[in-house]
């Protein structure tokens, strides 16, 4: 997992993540939804950076929103990731998403072998440092725009 932190929402930063949104080469950018309550959300937010949508447009029945909690969508994300080859994934604007996310994106990772970028572009929450330690591996990436 890469952490790359950023400040002030630099525009040019932004535009690196969204560039690095290739699906055919197996890499996608998610940018998660604003002010989203619980962990479905942000695998919905998946979903949808993997050109998978739902509830269908035309208003029919749609077992996609019908499909389980939380669990069942993380789950439904990675089989769609797995699926469509895609073993990179790069988050926007990490240092909104509250532990319980960060907890689905390490148990993604863990599950399906993705590597994630996540991009924050703020300081990383207090009560995600913890997941330092519980991290074979994390690097750190200062990016500062001179």
């Amino acid at each position: 997992m890469t952490i790359v932190v950023g400040s002030d929402d630099d525009p040019q930063f932004m535009r690196m993540a969204f560039a690095a949104h290739q699906p055919r080469f197996g890499h996608i950018t998610v940018h998660p939804t604003p002010l989203a309550g619980d962990a479905t959300h942000l695998a919905h937010d998946l979903i949808r950076s993997l050109g998978k949508h739902w509830p269908l447009p035309d208003g029919q029945y749609n077992w996609l929103a019908q499909y389980g909690g939380t669990t069942q969508k993380w789950h439904l994300a990675a089989a769609w990731s797995l699926a469509l080859g895609v073993n990179r994934v790069t988050v926007c604007r990490a240092h909104l998403l509250r532990l319980p996310k960060w907890h689905h994106l390490l148990a993604f990772s863990a599950r399906t072998g993705t590597r994630f970028t996540l991009v924050c572009n703020g300081p990383i929450p207090r009560e995600v440092l913890p997941l330092r330690r519980c991290l074979d591996w994390l690097w750190l990436v200062v990016w500062a725009w001179t």
